[in-house]
């Protein structure tokens, strides 16, 4: 049985959505990826992402996408360290100061109807 790649729409530089679901992040199609994999869906489906009519990447797998974070120089990919569990609700962790008395940056889940 073949899976139906899901389009998803990038907007500005930090937001993606796909299937109603509205992402705001650091690396939005990646937190996309984790978010539709909560909401469901299975983790070898395709997502072809666009900016407006313009194709500007495919993701051939939003399992394996949605397990990988930047990384930390900024030029390819590394392990996520957690993968959220599938059916959990999103909930935003507590913000507590690092060593540094800085917040650790987290990914905004909304719907998509309220990202305009």
């Amino acid at each position: 049985m073949e899976l139906t790649a899901l389009r998803a729409e990038l907007t500005k530089s930090d937001t993606a959505t796909a299937a109603g679901i509205a992402v705001k992040a650091e690396s939005p199609v990646l937190a996309l990826c984790r978010s539709l994999i909560n909401a469901g869906y299975d983790p070898a489906t395709t997502l072809n992402v666009y900016r407006g009519n313009t194709p500007a990447l495919r993701i051939g797998s939003i399992g394996e996408a949605g397990a990988l974070d930047i990384a930390g120089d900024g030029v390819g990919f590394r392990p996520r360290k957690k993968l959220a569990a599938p059916n959990k609700p999103v909930t935003a962790p507590s913000i507590a100061p690092n060593q540094l008395g800085a917040t650790t940056a987290h990914a905004t889940v909304t719907p998509a109807q309220e990202i305009a």
